[in-house]
């Protein structure tokens, strides 16, 4: 198991002590003293939570701000391609046979299958998130961290972010973290521009770099007639090379014919408060002229992934945030032969279906026994 220790000073617990945690936090809320204290220690022996990853239904950019960041309008979805984190008392048995020690926190990446990951924690989001949650509240390094990765790294689907919203999620309920949902959001700004709408999940609209986070009625509006089915998105990630700083190297490619005025973004917005369904029509990427000169390899994997659709649904294959994963949405077994067809094909392919709020952001306890693993991937 790639192991990676994030070693400081042991500090004092400015917070409440852990174990005044309830183990059946939900949506990430700490429960009341007087419940968590009835709680039997050797009950909360652990949490998980999903990271779903996102979907940008559009994504605008708007200008260059004068303090380096892009000024953007998006509307954004979760679903159900989703890592894992899970987070276990410091000693704790892990998969390796190790134990984590009170005065550094450890981190393990796995994939699905329980192999590990070469993830480097230098730079990487939920390093950075425990430090800021250790910089704000004081706490002890008490818990052992499990990334289990579905979402492809570095895909345009949002997967460090995901997993640093879901260790804030998960360091809130672990440490009774005296935190509302606004001052974790404002925390979750601190680290990237994307963890803000990660955290909360569902169906949002964001705005400014990402701090901006408005909750949206859900991106699919129910179902019409009988045997009907709600849409899914075909999301393909195809193998191509990468730049060394591929979202930066992106914003620094964009034209000013390729900035916005948000006027996509609003539409969708108001047309999903009014409840109706997305047309292919809605979805917009600023990056997908960039992506095409940018990212080599790109442009035949929009072929490839365009080939393999159904004609009769008339979609077209949207780039997925900067890149270089693709996708549309539309009827789920419409879809499934393509999946089928284009998985293994010079990349990987997904069915997944949107994620609300509630799915999204749940915390759920793990009980007394952990088994060798700490943490199965949840999802198909």
């Amino acid at each position: 198991m790639k192991r990676h220790d994030v070693k400081r000073p042991a500090m004092k617990h400015r917070a409440m002590k852990r174990n005044a945690v309830n183990r059946n936090v939900m949506n990430g809320q700490a429960a009341s003293n007087d419940s968590a204290r009835d709680s039997p220690r050797e009950e909360r022996r652990g949490l998980r939570t999903r990271a779903p990853a996102k979907l940008n239904l559009t994504l605008e950019v708007l200008r260059k701000r004068d303090d380096g960041y892009h000024e953007i309008a998006s509307v954004l979805q979760t679903v159900d391609l989703a890592d894992t984190l899970t987070i276990v008392p410091a000693d704790t048995v892990v998969p390796a046979g190790t134990v984590a020690r009170g005065d550094e926190l450890r981190i393990d990446f796995q994939d699905e299958e329980g192999r590990p990951l070469p993830v480097r924690l230098e730079g990487e989001l939920v390093a950075r998130s425990w430090e800021a949650v250790r910089a704000r509240f004081g706490v002890e390094a008490t818990a052992a961290v499990m990334v289990t990765k579905r979402i492809p790294i570095a895909g345009g689907l949002g997967g460090g972010s995901a997993d640093a919203a879901a260790f804030l999620r998960l360091a809130r309920a672990w440490w009774a973290l005296p935190v509302d949902d606004a001052e974790l959001g404002a925390l979750a700004a601190s680290i990237g521009s994307d963890v803000p709408a990660l955290l909360r999940g569902g169906t949002v609209l964001v705005e400014g770099r990402g701090e901006r986070v408005t909750g949206l009625p859900a991106a699919t509006a129910p179902a019409e007639g009988p045997g009907a089915e709600e849409p899914a998105a075909l999301i393909y990630t195809p193998e191509v090379p990468l730049p060394a700083e591929k979202t930066r190297t992106m914003f620094a490619s964009l034209r000013s014919s390729d900035l916005g005025g948000g006027a996509r973004t609003q539409r969708l917005a108001e047309k999903l408060g009014r409840g109706e369904r997305i047309a292919p029509g809605d979805l917009h990427n600023a990056f997908d002229r960039v992506a095409n000169e940018v990212l080599i390899g790109v442009q035949a994997a929009r072929r490839r992934f365009a080939a393999a659709l159904p004609r009769e649904l008339g979609l077209v294959p949207t780039l997925a945030g900067a890149g270089p994963s693709l996708f549309v949405i539309g009827p789920a077994a419409a879809l499934q032969p393509a999946q089928r067809a284009l998985d293994g094909r010079g990349g990987r392919a997904w069915l997944a279906r949107p994620l609300g709020r509630a799915e999204a952001a749940r915390v759920e306890g793990i009980g007394p026994a952990i088994g060798p693993a700490i943490g199965p991937a949840i999802g198909p």
